[in-house]
């Protein structure tokens, strides 16, 4: 991150002009309208951002990323705030955009006529505060996790003055992102007739230390140990190619930790039933457990109860903090066992894997009436896989601020290159033709590895994770924690991505489909 102290006319007028579209031309829900409710027209709007960004800019209080990808504008209440030169400049900026004094003293009196906002409010009760006046990411970059980013940036600033963070926002879709983001949403008041929502992160919310967002906020993960290839000796052999001892996975765990990789996601049948025996034996109390309940095509009232109630056993814990819908059976009796074990504390997030689009839209819909936030959506994704993109769900997750976790990122190790004399696993031996015909996008891997300092594999796990995607990977040895943490700490570049996508388009090798287990829903 850096501090913008200067843009040409021209960034300037780009940047203003992306600023207003992404209030003028966002799709606001009905009874919203936002601040294009209060401003005349696009262009008056331009030059209202405009002044702004350069105040921001005069003040020191503007940011933006290394490669200009995305903005940050914050003050806060130790004097980092725009001057009386730069506010009076302003004003007579939106002036002129709203057409004269009596109306910038209308739009004044407009935006603050529903209550107080939470700046004056701190102010009052001597609280620290940084507040994040604006946040944009430019429209190539959008999608990128730049917000998270952004936002990460916002959270270490306010760590350092053990202040809170606080900002508000016009539209519930850009309410939901950043509570997505660790934001909580402290209440709704109105302007001119329209919701605004005030958010805010405690400062004791925030630790002092804030190197990685995973690590603040450990249910907002960049990246998840996936433990499918965990077992026994035999089953490791047959599924991976090679067994591994308990006790190194005990230390892949540790490693895990180390690096901030809280999350372990297993289920019942993960290595025949050993995989969440495992967890409860190797993983401590500081690591978060991410389990399912797999429904058949048939159903059983209480079937989520018992089947949740041995996963209890395995873990040796009383909740689960994560529990997913494995498959789209049975939806609305499924959630609903799974809500009354929300509402006694058993579970303390709500997810669906393996869902459509429409029944994501079913699922959040039924727990909305209860008041439950959707957590997550679990599905296959991977450089290979991009069905999920492509209709139109991984921009739902993001506008409704579920999480959407990528399983089988690798193809199970099919976008690992091959290596001479290597054990094949199963799998790997099924797609052993497909592999000879990936070629030119393994070289291509490479060759963004090498400016990275990654594998060809971390590519693929940093191809999702740039995109904002919560990439899940098996680990059963340390060195492969140490390479899902850091791959994930790599953002790849938009036209790396596009030259990524464009190879693997014109390969169109398809290995386990982005709905594999479509044959098993009713």
């Amino acid at each position: 991150m850096k501090r913008v102290r200067h843009l040409s006319e021209e960034a300037l007028n780009t940047l203003a002009s992306q600023i207003g579209e992404s209030f003028w031309d966002y799709p606001y829900a009905d009874g919203e309208g936002g601040l294009k409710a209060l401003i005349p027209s696009r262009q008056a709007m331009d030059e209202y951002m405009s002044s702004f960004v350069v105040a921001g800019m005069e003040s020191g209080t503007l940011y933006c990323t290394d490669g200009g990808e995305g903005y940050i504008l914050l003050t806060s209440s130790d004097g980092e705030h725009p001057g009386l030169k730069s506010i009076l400049k302003m004003a007579k900026t939106m002036k002129h955009a709203l057409g004269g004094w009596k109306q910038l003293s209308t739009f004044l009196k407009t935006a603050n006529a529903g209550g107080e906002p939470l700046e004056k409010i701190m102010k009052k009760q001597k609280k620290p505060y940084v507040k994040v006046e604006m946040l944009i990411v430019t429209k190539e970059y959008q999608g990128q996790g730049y917000m998270r980013r952004l936002m990460g940036f916002a959270y270490a600033v306010a760590a350092k003055k053990n202040a809170s963070v606080i900002l508000d926002t016009d539209a519930k879709g850009k309410c939901d992102r950043y509570l997505h983001l660790g934001m909580k949403l402290e209440r709704t008041r109105t302007a001119a007739g329209f919701p605004i929502y005030d958010l805010i992160r405690e400062a004791s919310d925030i630790p002092k230390k804030n190197t990685v967002l995973q690590a603040d906020d450990p249910l907002h993960p960049l990246a998840v140990v996936g433990t499918n290839s965990w077992g026994s000796a035999a089953y490791g052999k047959v599924l991976r190619g090679s067994s591994v001892d308990e006790s190194v996975i005990r230390q892949t765990v540790d490693t895990a930790l180390q690096a901030n990789l809280l999350i372990f996601d297993t289920a019942q049948d993960y290595g025949l039933g050993e995989g969440q025996k495992m967890i409860g034996r190797l993983c401590p109390e500081q690591a978060l457990i991410s389990s399912k309940f797999t429904p058949g095509k048939s159903y059983t009232p209480g079937q989520v109860r018992r089947s949740f109630e041995k996963d209890l056993q395995d873990f040796g814990r009383d909740f689960v903090d994560i529990y997913w819908l494995h498959l789209p059976n049975q939806i609305e009796e499924n959630l609903s066992e799974m809500i009354a074990l929300y509402k006694e504390g058993k579970v303390r997030n709500i997810g669906v894997s393996n869902f459509s689009l429409e029944e994501c839209r079913t699922a959040k819909a039924i727990l909305d009436r209860k008041n439950i936030p959707l957590y997550g959506v679990q599905n296959h994704y991977s450089l290979l896989a991009r069905e999920w993109e492509k209709n139109g769900l991984t921009d739902w997750c993001r506008e409704n601020g579920v999480q959407f976790w990528a399983w089988a990122v690798l193809e199970e190790g099919t976008l690992v290159p091959p290596k001479k004399n290597e054990k094949l696993s199963v799998m790997k031996l099924i797609f052993r033709n497909k592999r000879r015909k990936l070629a030119p996008l393994y070289r291509k891997m490479q060759e963004i590895g090498k400016v990275h300092g990654l594998t060809a594999a971390q590519v693929a796990m940093a191809f999702c994770s740039s995109k904002g995607l919560v990439p899940i990977c098996g680990c059963r040895k340390p060195y492969q924690a140490q390479e899902l943490a850091q791959a994930v700490s790599v953002t790849l570049s938009a036209d790396e991505i596009r030259q990524l996508e464009q190879i693997a388009d014109s390969l169109d090798i398809r290995i386990l489909g982005a709905d594999m287990f479509r044959f098993a829903v009713k």
